[in-house]
């Protein structure tokens, strides 16, 4: 075709081919260089009050405000005026267990787990879809348990749809979480004596923490395939002025945003008292407080288990905490 309208032949056409070829290769090569640059990671960054060591791409920055957070800062025009927003941001928690067991069985609700890694540990990953006005986007949240008994989160969010890319950077984030040291070894008997009770761990039980939550506190959670399909929150209480433990139990039942029925209660054959709130449709309220217990024995010998699960498995949990309100014992007074 050069011929004909030319009417010249090319001299070398093979190295022109040879040229072209290398001059693609060489911005493609650019291209890859740079999209590497930008995901590079940066040194490592302890998260404070936490033993968690992370690594960032390299020019994201910490809010100031939330040491967990960070974040890629762009500049956006919003009403005519520049302004500085989150391109792209990832929030770390740590054995938050209250608030990560809340979030985690709200989001289970309604997806299907994927099964992925923070760091050496296996676990699980939801990505949840988040509708405004103005756009549609994405959330990756992520979690962990070390078999030490602590829990590892994060939370991944773009300011636009999510794309490969991002799931690739999420990869490379979570492949850096390592934990200074050796993690404390949880014992469960140890946590049980933090919290001056004591009952039988049935086998499909793991009990984690502590987590002082108004009083020494720790977790129980059933585990399906690295994911907690329900966790009974034991945390040791005192009656204080209250006259009787059904006072302890709805005041507890303020502190959270839940719809539960009139309480039930009766003592066991030991004297020790048992009462409840039930959730009658956790599927349907919002919540994923099942239900709401308080064993007590004297003033200073009582406890509050919140029931926190899976929608799906709201009536196991029950079960579970039922038969762990009969068991519990206490072997101390209330330390505070």
């Amino acid at each position: 075709m050069f011929d004909v309208y030319t009417g010249s032949r090319a001299g070398r056409p093979l190295v022109l081919l040879l040229l072209a070829a290398g001059a693609l290769i060489g911005a493609l090569g650019l291209a890859w260089a740079q999209v590497q640059a930008r995901r590079a990671l940066g040194d490592a960054v302890a998260i404070e009050g936490t033993p968690l060591i992370v690594r960032l791409p390299k020019g994201w920055v910490r809010d100031s405000k939330n040491p967990r957070l960070f974040g890629k800062l762009v500049r956006k025009k919003v009403w005519g005026r520049e302004v500085w927003a989150a391109e792209r941001t990832v929030e770390f928690f740590y054995n938050d267990y209250f608030v990560q067991f809340m979030h985690m069985f709200q989001v289970a609700a309604t997806r299907s787990p994927e099964a992925v890694r923070i760091g050496e540990w296996e676990g699980v990953q939801y990505v949840v879809q988040r509708r405004s006005r103005q756009m549609v986007g994405q959330t990756v949240y992520r979690w962990v348990s070390t078999p030490e008994g602590s829990q590892i989160g994060l939370e991944y969010t773009p300011l636009v749809e999510m794309s490969h890319g991002d799931l690739y950077l999420l990869d490379e984030i979570c492949e850096a979480v390592r934990l200074s040291g050796d993690e404390p070894d949880r014992k469960p008997q140890a946590l049980l004596a933090h919290a001056g009770v004591g009952f039988p761990i049935a086998a499909d039980w793991e009990i984690i923490g502590p987590e002082d939550i108004g009083g020494p506190g720790f977790w129980v959670q059933k585990v399906e395939e690295h994911q907690p399909i329900w966790a009974l929150g034991v945390y040791r209480r005192s009656l204080g002025r209250r006259s009787e433990p059904i006072e302890l139990l709805l005041a507890e039942a303020q502190q959270v945003r839940s719809v539960f029925r009139r309480p039930k209660g009766q003592f066991r054959e030991d004297g020790v008292y048992v009462g409840v709130l039930l959730n009658p449709d956790v599927m349907r309220s919002g919540s994923v407080i099942a239900s709401l217990w308080v064993v007590a024995k004297s003033p200073a010998e009582a406890a509050v288990i919140y029931v926190l699960a899976d929608p799906r498995y709201a009536a196991d949990a029950n079960e579970a905490a039922a038969e762990l309100a009969e068991m519990l014992e206490f072997v101390s007074a209330y330390p505070g």
